[in-house]
């Protein structure tokens, strides 16, 4: 055991560790002082009274298991639940919530705490550096958790293997390493430019998404969001193709076009795809076909929908949109009131045209970044009652007559869509730099007459259906499906912390054989490590290490202790000593026998010695 194991500094610095991959995984900074204060206290129990004690908090954790069973069993299924909701929400597929799932996780907690004792009870302070890093750097990949963590637990990770902890200066010096490495949190790669092609009429706008503004909200918004989406899927209609169905039901066609895209991009005005059926808005290919002039007559089209499928569905899907994409933070809010003050009571055509007014009198001002234009029109919309989202991708502002375009021909930007009740989403353009393709608005809302409103027009504008719940167009009688996420999130957690502990004791087993390949006095202090752990025996002096190894493993073994500790001390002693191949033979034949004499133990014990990689 590695003297780094058995000091404090070495305990503080695996204490400050397992905080961290808490913190990482519960994502609550209430749990870290709890995780800090029982892995350090374990580690100086450990380093003091011998490893076998790090084992105790998994062994208490595993008993409460056994005494509570019913509670244990709800807290797997909360950290199922929230792992799974993670996993969604990261991949923007649809999340369903975990039955009978506990509202806390105290005892999954312990057992976690107590698994980071274990593996840095079998493998000391380095194998557990390892195994931080891996983790960290796996759940930060899988689940998107907090950057900052990930990069001080890795920082850290690598300043234990580089330095150690045995004194004050090594712990100095990894503590700095973590520091080090917090500025990687904030690193934001540069853009780069798409790669492909794209196929579509010639003489028109064409706007390609890369990506949607992830909104941010709860995982109880997030699961509603998914069964809204899921009642929808069964029912049929794919919010991915609303513009299809909008057409269809106030009875109208017009012109299509087919569009191949490469690179996941999504043209706008799709009505024909291939929709992701566990995803919220995905396309499984690069081909659609498109209505790319729709956005000019929604408006036109809203007077002509009759009460149907269309509007139920429409109506339902609209909860989800204004509930990810309808509301500002309280701060949001008081600042847009401060700087617009838009009225929300305002028709819906005055709305549209007041975002556009004050968005481009900031234009004005000298405010001319794209992107803060864009999210200020995103604000404003949301601050007088528009569901609105900040979407990236490529722009064609004429796409060429030719039909076929590179994608890096196109300009990368970002615009603004609005969600206009009945009809979906459109693009709100406010910047003067680019053309206004937006919705087309009646020209009451041009002209500045309020009065001139017709009531073909009220209607046009606030034609709107109350939202329906998934019960009302899925029957409630129907089956839940099971779900089968609990076993399977449980048996993959379990096998990436072995298949992590196996890893770093079988590459510390590997370079414990390079040395030996190497080095005399390697393969004499391995052997030696060995037939001490296998007799018993701790820091003794050569002579009585040969007594208890001919006393309990018999002459032949202690014979080949003393021929490998006198060819040890030959070198050792010698200046210009060389090792012959008979010297590294002898050494090596020390090491195998002391090997065999494991057997003698028993097989936590020989287990725990291959998972810290001795042999």
């Amino acid at each position: 055991m590695e003297k780094g194991h058995k000091d404090g500094f070495g305990a503080l610095a695996f204490g400050l560790a397992a905080g961290l991959l808490i913190f990482m995984i519960w994502g609550e900074l209430s749990a870290v002082p709890m995780a800090f204060a029982l892995c350090t206290l374990t580690a100086f129990i450990c380093g003091r009274f011998g490893r076998w004690w790090g084992f105790v908090p998994a062994a208490v954790g595993a008993a409460a298991a056994l005494l509570m069973q019913e509670e244990f069993i709800a807290e797997c299924s909360f950290a199922a639940d929230e792992t799974a909701y993670l996993l969604a929400y990261r991949t923007k597929e649809l999340y369903r919530p975990f039955e009978g799932a506990a509202d806390s996780s105290p005892l999954i907690m312990l057992i976690a705490v107590g698994i980071f004792c274990v593996v840095y009870s079998a493998v000391g302070i380095r194998g557990f550096a390892v195994f931080a890093a891996l983790l960290s750097a796996a759940w930060g990949a899988l689940t998107g958790g907090s950057s900052t963590a990930v990069c001080l637990a890795v920082g850290l990770s690598v300043g234990i293997l580089c330095f150690g902890v045995r004194d004050k200066r090594s712990a100095v010096l990894v503590l700095c390493t973590a520091v080090m490495a917090l500025p990687a949190a904030f690193i934001r790669l540069p853009e780069i430019h798409l790669d492909g092609e794209v196929t579509a009429s010639g003489g028109l706008p064409l706007y390609l998404a890369q990506e949607t503004q992830q909104p941010y909200i709860s995982k109880e918004t997030y699961a509603r969001c998914s069964a809204i989406y899921e009642a929808l899927y069964e029912h049929g209609f794919y919010p991915q193709q609303q513009t299809a169905y909008l057409l269809e039901a106030a009875g109208e066609t017009f012109d299509a076009d087919k569009v191949t895209v490469s690179g996941g991009l999504v043209p706008q005005g799709v009505c024909g795809g291939e929709p992701d059926e566990i995803s919220l808005g995905g396309f499984r290919s690069g081909n659609f076909t498109v209505y790319r002039q729709l956005p000019e007559n929604v408006f036109t089209l809203l007077p002509e929908l009759q009460d149907g499928d269309y509007i139920d569905c429409e109506g339902l899907y609209r909860e989800c949109v204004y509930a990810c994409y309808g509301s500002l933070t309280a701060d949001e809010a008081q600042e847009m009131e401060q700087r617009f003050s838009i009225d929300g009571s305002l028709p819906l055509d005055k709305k549209l045209e007041a975002v556009k007014a004050a968005v481009s009198s900031e234009y004005g001002k000298g405010s001319t970044d794209e992107d803060e234009l864009t999210e200020l029109t995103v604000r404003a919309a949301k601050s007088c009652g528009i569901a609105a989202r900040q979407v990236r991708g490529v722009y064609f502002p004429v796409f060429p007559e030719s039909g076929r375009a590179k994608l890096s021909d196109g300009i990368y930007r970002s615009w603004a869509e609005v969600y206009i009740d009945g009809a979906g989403w459109v693009t709100l353009e406010t910047s003067p730099e680019y053309e206004g393709y937006s919705p087309l608005l009646p020209e009451s809302a041009e002209n500045g007459d309020e009065t001139s409103i017709t009531e073909r027009e009220e209607k046009l504008i606030y034609k709107v259906s109350p939202p329906r719940t998934a019960a009302e167009i899925i029957p409630e009688n129907e089956e839940k499906k099971p779900d089968g996420h609990l076993l399977a999130c449980t048996l993959a957690t379990a096998a990436a912390a072995l298949a992590a502990l196996v890893t770093a004791g079988r590459i510390r087993a590997g370079i414990r054989r390079h040395k030996r390949s190497l080095s005399v006095g390697a393969a004499h202090f391995q052997g030696r490590e060995l037939m001490a752990k296998a007799v018993g025996a701790g820091e003794v002096s050569p002579e009585r290490f040969y007594e208890l190894v001919s006393e309990k493993m018999g002459s032949a073994a202690a014979e080949s202790f003393a021929a490998s500790e006198k060819i040890y001390e030959r070198i050792r002693f010698s200046s210009n000593a060389d090792e012959s191949a008979e010297d590294r033979a002898a050494a090596q034949h020390f090491y195998e026998t002391a090997k065999g004499c494991m057997k003698s133990l028993s097989v936590g014990e020989r287990l725990a010695m291959w998972l810290k990689g001795k042999y």
